[in-house]
């Protein structure tokens, strides 16, 4: 906010100098009146006939008539000092065509033309009759005493015309503070151009890149309305000087949309879709009227351009507003700038297009409008960078805690590879001893009784049972280091199926259904044993019947397959079956972990496969596991 502070005093006095030479105005501009010319076939005879006098409408402070091809006659008297001289008649705005006074050069003398408007340089070689920023045409104080002076305008822009009198001291003093007032406006201007290339952060952020192309088009469009460039343009370049006011305006128009699409945060997608079309149909359509000056259409392109800015600036303060309430960095300082735009763009919209009455002070409040929205805009941005700054600083430091977090458990799991490794070495040792001394025992009793080889068989289920558990945990352990790869190699599907048969304790109630031709498979082979083993020990711990194995080659994926008639998996159970430690509640004393169907999802996953549940009909389950015939290299 500290920005706006430092500009709120410079624009009041930026209004107090520009309004103070339109008030210090001694001599009055009387029986103000206007005649339209549709035709533009009349002349200063017939015009100033007394027949058509009634004709002329009276207007107070100026003329404004909108966009129009049609030239207009004013008809209007000049106050003249006490003593004499001379009185300098000055004609606002600067960008007007084609203005031919008719006054005497001397008291009871003929009326007689004299020329001006941007068409003709702004030099002193008598091609115009003062340097201004104004038209200004010099008269005698004698000459026009009493005298009804006619005006002619003809123009392609604004048929916009604001007329002062003063004496040469006045106009002196008026247009010192004019200039003082312009000095101030394009230094604030400027100031605002300097701090956003002295950032720099307009080479890689397309908003603060498209606010500098905005602020240099709204510099150049000022200089234009306000008559600066024809001060020092040569008299050959007197046509560019006639286009650059229509140009600047719509090269401003352009701009100013190409922001307002960043700084609203438009999107062709979402709720807000119609408002982003809508301004690539003002883009578009400032595009194509950028034809308009040099095909001779300003006029009739201008009008419309300028209801479809009101239109998009009252949108455009909507979706602040939208913004604001969805609290996006800046949108307060957005929907303020888009109503001091709105409040700038309704005055100059409405004075252009003929509706608002001709005033100088309107013209001028819509530049200083500009300049505090173009501020109010540059707050936008900096408080929407800083915005970005802080997100890009938290997420740094969300990172950084992210990398430490990773650290700690990377220590934290070698720790527990650790601890398991050397947990698993301590208990197979004792359990090598226990399985040993079982085994001896056997030998030294061969005709032991039943209820002996029945302990017998205990022990070795037992020791069996924990071996198992912790080889689960170790595969566990070595499939979740994220630094684990898989060792690839070439094999046969059917072999490996046949293999893992032979080697199960329950051999005799296995049924095998492989396919006659090979299914070459590239893939761990180790783990991929792992998790085939695990589905069939499922298999044949709770199914007391047979259990099948079958082995599908199609398109390009292979898929086993182990069927059971066991108790079947309940609904609720199934969804959440692969997850560590899950085991249902009907498995009576069988013993198991819960982690050899997370085991066999966590190889399918490694290999780019899955694994699936389905009941089998007539009941039971049926495990699937498909792996692609080519893994990765």
């Amino acid at each position: 906010m500290s920005l706006a502070r430092r500009l709120l005093h410079p624009c009041l006095w930026l209004v107090l100098l520009l309004a103070l030479p339109a008030a210090a105005q001694p001599l009055q501009i009387r029986e103000l009146a206007v005649l339209a010319d549709p035709l533009g076939r009349e002349t200063l005879a017939s015009v100033s006939a007394p027949a058509r006098q009634r004709d002329f409408r009276p207007v107070a402070g100026g003329l404004a008539a909108g966009y129009t091809r049609q030239p207009h006659w004013l008809r209007f008297r000049v106050d003249v000092p006490p003593s004499g001289g001379e009185v300098w008649l000055e004609v606002q705005p600067p960008y007007l065509d084609d203005l031919r006074l008719y006054a005497p050069e001397r008291a009871g003398a003929a009326l007689q033309e004299r020329r001006a408007g941007d068409q003709r340089p702004q030099r002193s070689d008598g091609r115009r009759e003062l340097a201004s920023t104004g038209f200004v045409f010099r008269l005698s104080a004698e000459a026009i005493a009493g005298r009804t002076l006619w005006l002619r305008l003809e123009t392609s822009s604004s048929s916009l015309l604001l007329l002062a009198a003063r004496t040469p001291a006045e106009f002196a003093a008026a247009n010192g503070l004019r200039l003082g007032a312009f000095g101030l406006y394009y230094g604030l201007l400027l100031s605002l151009c300097a701090f956003c290339f002295w950032q720099g952060v307009w080479r890689h952020d397309l908003l603060h890149r498209a606010y500098l192309v905005s602020l240099l088009s709204l510099l150049l469009l000022m200089s234009c309305i306000n008559g600066l460039h024809s001060l020092w343009l040569p008299e050959a370049w007197a046509g560019l000087a006639d286009q650059a006011t229509s140009y600047a305006t719509l090269l401003s128009g352009l701009a100013a949309n190409w922001f307002y699409r960043h700084a609203l945060e438009l999107r062709r997608e979402g709720p807000g879709r119609w408002i982003w079309w809508l301004n690539r149909l003002a883009l578009y359509a400032y595009g194509l009227g950028l034809l308009a000056p040099a095909l001779g259409l300003y006029t009739e392109v201008a009008g419309a351009l300028f209801q479809l800015t009101l239109l998009t600036t009252l949108v455009g303060f909507g979706r602040s507003l939208w913004l604001w309430r969805a609290g996006r960095p800046g949108s307060r300082m957005l929907a303020l700038a888009h109503l001091i735009s709105l409040s700038g763009v309704f005055t100059i919209v409405l004075l252009l297009l003929g509706v608002a009455p001709g005033q100088l002070w309107l013209l001028y409040s819509s530049q200083i409008g500009s300049l505090l929205t173009m501020a109010a805009f540059g707050i936008v941005v900096l408080l929407r960078r800083q915005g970005l700054e802080a997100a890009h600083r938290e997420a740094s430091e969300r990172a950084e805690q992210a990398l430490r977090q990773h650290a700690h458990e990377r220590a934290a799991r070698r720790e527990q590879s650790r601890f398991i490794a050397m947990l698993s070495h301590e208990i197979r040792t004792p359990l090598s001893m226990i399985a040993g001394a079982a085994q001896a025992l056997q030998k030294l009793m061969p005709s032991a009784s039943e209820e002996v080889e029945r302990r017998h068989r205990r022990i070795r289920r037992g020791v069996a049972g924990i071996e198992q558990l912790l080889q689960q945990l170790l595969d566990q352990d070595r499939l979740d280091d994220e630094q684990f790869g898989l060792r690839r190699s070439r094999f046969d599907a059917a072999v490996l199926c046949t293999e893992l048969a032979e080697a199960s304790e329950g051999q005799a109630r296995l049924r095998l259904d492989l396919p006659a031709d090979a299914a070459q498979l590239h893939a761990d082979r180790t783990l991929l044993a792992t998790a085939l083993g695990n589905l069939l020990g499922n298999a044949l711990k709770y199914s007391p019947a047979e259990v099948g194995l079958s082995l599908r080659s199609d398109g390009g994926r292979v898929e086993f397959a182990v069927s059971d008639r066991g108790p079947g998996i309940a609904p609720e159970l199934a969804a959440r079956l692969f997850e560590r430690y899950t085991r249902g509640p009907a498995v009576g004393g069988v013993a198991g972990s819960g982690l050899g169907l997370y085991l066999v999802r966590r190889i399918a996953l490694l290999h780019g496969g899955q694994v699936g549940l389905s009941a089998r009909p007539g009941g039971g389950s049926i495990f699937t596991l498909s792996l692609p015939l080519e893994g990765e290299p």
